[in-house]
This record gives structure tokens, sequence and C-alpha cells, in this order.
């Protein structure tokens, strides 16, 4: 693997393609478990954050830079701007705007920002083109059904993903199809909401009395209870970002029950990048419908 922070010939690339002034320093940063992240600072003291991955194709950039592109034309997120994307040697890289969080979580503008992009509608559930959440293809059709679309596009292709990885067994193959039977009966009908659609904790940064950042985005129009979902799955938003939110974009009644059903596509997800230990997390969701 290059050691791209040492690299001459790397920090040359950069400098040719960002027409910039020279690099002062690059060093490694914390941003997630699939693409190694540096932060480069440039001479006249301005600062660019750059991601870089060798284990994936050339469109996975490209995927991130339409859904941050869509974020920014609809919400009132900040949303890092693009600087440049590119390849060296065997892996491919993004450099995007640094953006400097503070942790300090403003509930009211989360709830404000997140009601404004589920705002955002669309005639047809989907998205032009199959993205990524995480490192996992996320399959996009157009669908004016919402069921069909969570059926066809999200629940069905990773449970046979997950079933041919050997991380599942018929019975659960069984259970999960006997579980989108019911789905449609249980769900409110929504208007196809532009969501993140990978709403965890991580994937929205905060600077006090500023917007709030999103960053890794898995985009797609659909129904908006998805991203509450997600918000719940592994926690880390305050409980009064959803009573604001309620009080913006009012959900149907009994949204928090439904909540487990929208969470069994990321935890089909999580099952299939990291093993085992989700499936009983999914079991428990469509055990009920066998």
């Amino acid at each position: 693997m290059p050691d791209l922070v040492n690299s001459a010939s790397f920090h040359k690339e950069l400098r040719d393609q960002l027409k910039c002034v020279p690099i002062r320093a690059m060093k490694a940063v914390s941003g997630g478990s699939i693409n190694q992240c540096f932060q480069i600072s440039l001479q006249d003291e301005s600062r660019l954050f750059l991601k870089w991955n060798r284990s994936v194709s050339k469109d996975f950039f490209r995927a991130e830079v339409q859904g941050l592109k869509a974020l920014s034309r609809a919400s009132n997120y900040h949303v890092p701007e693009l600087i440049l994307q590119g390849s060296y040697k065997d892996g491919h890289y993004l450099v995007l705007e640094y953006l400097e969080a503070d942790g300090i979580q403003n509930d009211r503008l989360l709830a404000k920002a997140l009601s404004e992009l589920h705002s955002f509608t669309n005639q047809h559930f989907g998205w032009a083109e199959s993205n990524y959440i995480g490192s996992l293809s996320q399959k996009n059709n157009w669908d004016s059904s919402w069921p069909e679309f969570f059926a066809k596009c999200r629940i069905i292709p990773l449970v046979e993903r997950a079933y041919n990885n050997g991380l599942l067994t018929k019975t659960d193959l069984k259970s999960a199809e006997a579980f989108l039977k019911f789905y449609p009966d249980l769900i409110p009908s929504e208007k196809p909401s532009l969501l993140h659609g990978d709403l965890w904790s991580g994937n929205v940064l905060f600077k006090s009395k500023a917007k709030p950042i999103l960053i890794d985005p898995a985009v797609y129009y659909g129904h908006r209870e998805m991203d509450l979902a997600m918000m719940h799955l592994f926690g880390g938003f305050g409980s009064s970002v959803y009573k604001l939110y309620q009080e913006s974009l009012p959900l149907e009644p009994g949204w928090e029950n439904r909540i487990k059903y929208h969470q069994l596509y990321p935890l089909l997800v999580h099952l299939i990048l990291f093993g085992g230990a989700y499936k009983s997390q999914c079991e428990s969701i469509w055990k009920e419908f066998a």
C-alpha cells in the first residue's frame, strides 16, 4: 500500500491537479472504516480533506460526489465541497473541503435541516443509478410503490447475498419473504422524500451555532422513516431532535413502532459487511411473520 503521507510523487500529483500552493504537511486522520483519510495542510495555511481507497471502483467516489451535490441542493445542511476526484497507482481518491466540527449538537438546527431535506420530494422512489451504502453496492431503480422498491431494491438483494455468503438459512429466506408480504399493510403511504440513506451519528458533524454537516451519503428517494430508523439504530442523537422534527414535519401515528421494520435494511448491510453478530437482530424483526 502506498505511503501517501511521504510520497513525493503523490504530493506532486495533487499539486499539479489542484494547481494550488505547495503542500506543507499531510497526516492521517480518523474517517471511518472504509477509506484511508488524511488532512492536507497547504503553505497558505488552508486545509483539505483527502480520502483514498484501493479496494473500490472509480464510481465509488463519483457516487459520493453525486450524493453530496443532491444534499447540498435540497437541504439546509452544510456538505463538504468537492475539490478533486482522481486516481493514483492502484487506488482512487477524493479531495474535499476541510470542515471543522466541535461536536456540540444543536437539536433544533438538526431537526430543521432534516425536515427540510425530507420535504424535498419526487414522483417516484429510487435513484437514477445504483450507489453505495458504506462499501456495499446499493441497488436503485425507479418505482411508484415504496413497498415494491423496499422489497426489490433493499431487502431481497441483501437477503439473497447473505444467504449465498452462508450468513442466513433457507428458513431465514422464508421468514424474510413472509415479512415482505405483510410489509405493505404495516407502512403508511408517504411521498418519496430525499434521504441521506446512511444517517447514523458518525455521518452528522456539528459545530456550535452553525448548520449541521452531512458526510458519506447513500442518497435516494424513499420513505422518510428510513432515515429516522437509522438514527435510532446506533443512537447518538438527542430525543428532542425527534420531537422538534415532528413539530416541523409530522410523521404518521405509530412511527416509533415501525422503526424496527425499517432497521432491517441497515442490519442486513451490517450482517454482510461485519458478520453473523447481526443475524439475531434481523431474525427478531421477521420472526413474528414466519
